[in-house]
């Protein structure tokens, strides 16, 4: 990276800023939808294919929205975007096409804690499976051993037996 490439970010971040806690950038091209929630992290994008929400309203949990991004709705919203064209590209005034039911902040925040403990318990599962596959895996390599020790010891057996 270049010093004066630096520089010219840091130029176009005093004019329009840089993401902040809460923001969201969604991925425009490519892997178009895919969005990202910006946390207390030191944070640097250059890149002109994101869509950037931000300033939302007293009323919208940024959180909520990550999972409506994360929805089959909207992916199903992107797969009729997708049809008749060679390379998929999410606009704004694609996503303006869209309506996002909000409910209640209360009951935004209630889903999304909803969705968090799911999440939560979604991958204490999967790390559990994980765990019983490993020691499946391991259980049947000790008998895949222990049959090759007893085919290897009948044949010796028969070998002496002659």
């Amino acid at each position: 990276m270049s010093f004066t490439f630096l520089i010219k970010c840091l130029i176009i971040s005093k004019k329009i800023g840089s993401p902040q806690i809460n923001d969201i950038l969604i991925t425009a091209v490519g892997i178009v939808g895919a969005p990202y929630l910006v946390r207390d992290e030191e944070f640097y994008f250059k890149d002109g294919n994101l869509l950037w929400f931000r300033n939302f309203h007293d009323d919208v949990y940024s959180q909520y929205l990550i999972y409506y991004f994360l929805s089959n709705q909207f992916k199903s919203f992107l797969a009729k975007l997708a049809k008749g064209s060679s390379q998929l590209a999410l606009t704004i005034e694609k996503l303006e096409q869209i309506s996002i039911l909000l409910p209640s902040l209360a009951l935004q925040k209630s889903i999304v804690n909803k969705l968090d403990l799911l999440s939560e318990e979604t991958q204490n599962l999967e790390s559990i499976y994980r765990q019983k596959i490993a020691a499946l895996d391991e259980l049947k390599k000790s008998l895949c051993r222990k049959r090759s020790r007893v085919s290897y010891e009948r044949k010796d057996q028969s070998n002496h037996i002659l």
